[in-house]
């Protein structure tokens, strides 16, 4: 088990063990798109002529599947020109690598690696083979394990959810005679994001110029879109839906660890693990208790882990406590406190918006002349300066062991400049920064 400790986040959810404790159960393989996924080959490849440069236009024109497209925003470019960056956890470190058909490895690693995609799924990965130095042959996905894999990547022009996530199946050892097998179910949780943006429109020509309309052929049209909309505001809730596998039990020689999860009465993200069975010669327990503390809306607070013997009988337990807020300091639920946001992400309460105000210069054309002058933009009294008191708020503050012994952890926040003197800047956003 681990705890994050960075700082509470304005979009803050639950995970399995309430917020911000992750159970680290096996190793994964994780993906990181760049352009379109690898197994992608909807374009025929260029083909170099080393004898000569090419041409601007023979290298727009290279593939024949995506002629002038920039042209046309209806559809979406079609290149591919980097590959996707995968990570491998092991039980051992971390590799990352990118997988060509010999898969190459930052740094090198003297470890066999073999991917296995399916066809019947537009020829996405589902299984990687790891053999260790060792001879230890660990297995991540599988078609015969398909909660073991995640899908939180939705491209333009891409078939279908991309696989993102590989979480591991089985451990072999060298000789065949020990297995170690995994099994998932799917959980689906839930981010809120909150974005805000203006578009202003200015500095187009001064019409009373001579041959204003053969200087600048696109001028009446920008014109007549910046008198009608000189300039345009948005904001937006999205709820980003993510696929995650949840660990559901662990096989091995001579018994197995089941995992059992609780729902609690929350809209979004509200499965939390509530015990772990561990069948053998003597079965024994650990539970796991969270709460919903009084003052918070819904984000529960791991406050327990027991060990409990046959009989369900505690024999040891590690009891946490946290930075608790006061009343009315948590002012909206999980779902619409991003917009409670400073300049990094972290929460700071009573923004109903992102957007600071601010004034700028325009330059606005108008019927025979332009206008010069200020415009006022965002919104007031937003404030998006760090509060150190808030972004503690849910972080761990103690460990009790079962020994009476007790840990206590203080935070402070780091600073942009050691003098505390913001740079020049649009806002003071450098001041303070994330905890």
């Amino acid at each position: 088990m681990s705890f994050h400790a960075s700082g509470r986040m304005a979009n803050e959810v639950n995970g399995i063990l309430g917020m911000r404790w992750t159970l680290n159960c096996g190793g994964v393989v994780t993906r990181k798109v760049k352009g379109r996924p690898d197994e992608w080959d909807w374009v025929t490849n260029y083909s170099v002529d080393p004898s000569r440069v090419p041409t601007f236009e023979e290298l727009y024109q290279a593939c024949p599947e995506n002629p002038a497209v920039v042209f046309n925003h209806a559809y979406q470019k079609r290149y591919d020109t980097e590959f996707d960056i995968f990570n491998y956890s092991l039980p051992n470190g971390n590799i990352n690598g990118v997988p060509a058909k010999v898969p190459m490895l930052i740094p090198y690693s003297p470890i066999k690696i073999a991917m296995k995609a399916d066809p019947l799924n537009n020829g996405y990965y589902t299984e990687f083979q790891i053999t260790d130095t060792d001879g230890t042959r660990y297995v991540f996905g599988g078609r015969e394990n398909p909660n073991s894999r995640e899908f939180n990547y939705n491209g333009p022009n891409v078939q279908g959810g991309v696989p993102t996530g590989w979480y591991l199946s089985s451990i072999t050892s060298a000789d065949k005679t020990d297995k170690i097998t995994l099994s998932y179910e799917s959980k689906t949780y839930d981010e809120s994001v909150f974005s805000e943006s203006f578009r202003v429109t200015d500095g187009i020509r001064n019409q009373t110029a001579f041959n204003y309309r053969v200087e600048d052929p696109y001028w009446e049209t920008l014109a007549m879109h910046v008198w009608d909309t000189p300039f345009e505001e948005t904001s937006d809730y999205a709820v980003r839906p993510y696929g995650v596998p949840a660990v559901k039990s662990v096989q091995f020689t001579g018994g197995s660890l089941v995992f059992n999860y609780t729902t609690v009465p929350q809209s979004f993200n509200n499965s939390l693990l509530d015990e772990i069975l561990i069948n053998g010669t003597d079965t024994r327990k650990i539970k796991f208790t969270s709460i919903l503390h009084p003052n918070e809306i819904d984000i529960y607070y791991l406050k327990n882990v027991s060990f409990c013997d046959n009989q369900n009988t505690t024999v040891e337990q590690y009891t946490f406590n946290y930075y608790e807020p006061l009343h009315g300091m948590i002012s909206d639920p999980s779902w619409r406190s991003a917009k409670n946001s400073d300049w990094w992400g972290y929460y700071s309460r009573w923004n109903d918006h992102t957007f600071p105000q601010r004034t700028i210069d325009w330059d606005k054309p108008e019927y025979g002349h332009s206008y010069f002058g200020e415009l006022n933009i965002g919104f007031p009294n937003v404030s998006r300066i760090p509060d150190t008191t808030l972004k503690v708020l849910g972080m761990l503050k103690s460990i009790r062991y079962p020994t009476g012994g007790e840990t206590e952890f203080l935070y402070e926040s780091n600073k942009y400049h050691v003098d505390y003197a913001p740079p020049n800047a649009p806002s003071h956003a450098l001041v303070d920064g994330a905890g």
